[in-house]
């Protein structure tokens, strides 16, 4: 129970004692490594972002990249822990990236590779997860990725985004960042549910914005956050599905699949909030990089 990290998360969280499992004894072998190291144990606060590139470099060798990238989610967790309960003053690895720092493993984050699924695929993964007891905030993030919503415009969406008169239908109308009039519904029980849930949520902590995190400085109020503050319930996704789950990635799948349906880039630009000319790219790189699946 290293640091009250296992107890806090089975209080604090929807996450089983078998699911913590694993992220527990990532992080012994991350302390373990550290007191080898420097041969004595160390405090939370004396922890860098040094020892944990060199932890996950240790063993790189015989670990796949998802292996360490899985790794390095289950540490973010755990600093971001430290960091709720005041065991550490700043979270370095809010901004960490180990595959930024070794040119070697870059590609597994950064380069546009093939996408070996469709989006009926991931249409099974959502089912799951919508089901699953992951946390609310990662089905949230879930049902908005699938509609290809650009990450910024998702951390914009407010409630009166919303209309929410209907029982078996809400519908979602922004301009986003491409200046697009976007409108998307959602039919889908399950979305639904989420949506409301998190509606719910979001007036009750007195916010406008529909993702929301505490504030640093005035107690109980929760104000906008930005996508890097989310990487922890992605990262839980991640980890269920045992796949990346990337909105670049997914959002190239449902152009495709759009496309399939019949639908128009016209008709596609205003369901996705991108001018028609990018719909076009998507479908081009939609060609490219599933060609594996035609």
């Amino acid at each position: 129970m290293p640091y009250g990290y296992e107890k806090y998360k089975l209080e604090k969280s929807d996450k089983s004692k078998n699911t913590l499992k694993f992220e527990v004894i990532v992080i012994k072998q991350f302390l373990s490594f550290v007191s080898l190291k420097y041969k004595k144990s160390k405090e939370p606060h004396e922890f860098t972002s040094e020892d944990v590139q060199d932890f996950l470099t240790k063993e790189n060798e015989s670990w796949t990249d998802h292996t360490i990238y899985r790794k390095q989610g289950h540490l973010k967790r755990f600093f971001d822990y430290l960091w709720e309960t005041n065991q550490i003053s700043y979270d370095f690895m809010e901004k960490f990236n180990y595959f930024s720092n070794k040119k070697e493993k870059s590609k597994f984050k950064f380069i546009q590779s093939e996408i070996n699924y469709t989006y009926e695929k991931m249409l099974e993964n959502k089912t799951k997860i919508l089901t699953s007891d992951l946390a609310d905030n990662s089905k949230l993030l879930t049902v908005l990725y699938m509609k290809g919503i650009q990450l910024i415009d998702m951390y914009n969406l407010t409630i009166d985004n919303f209309d929410t008169s209907q029982l078996d239908l809400i519908e979602l109308t922004y301009t986003s960042k491409y200046n697009v009039e976007t409108k998307i519904p959602f039919t889908d029980p399950l979305d639904i549910d989420v949506l409301r849930r998190a509606i719910e949520k979001a007036i009750f902590k007195g916010t406008d914005y529909l993702i929301s995190v505490r504030s640093k400085t005035v107690q109980g109020e929760y104000v906008q956050t930005k996508p890097i503050s989310s990487r922890t319930y992605i990262n839980y996704i991640n980890d269920f599905i045992e796949m990346p789950f990337r909105s670049d990635e997914i959002r190239v799948t449902y152009v495709q699949y759009l496309l399939e349906q019949g639908k128009s880039t016209s008709e596609i630009s205003q369901l996705i909030g991108r001018t028609e000319s990018s719909v076009i790219h998507l479908l081009q790189s939609a060609k490219e990089r599933m060609s594996t699946l035609n």
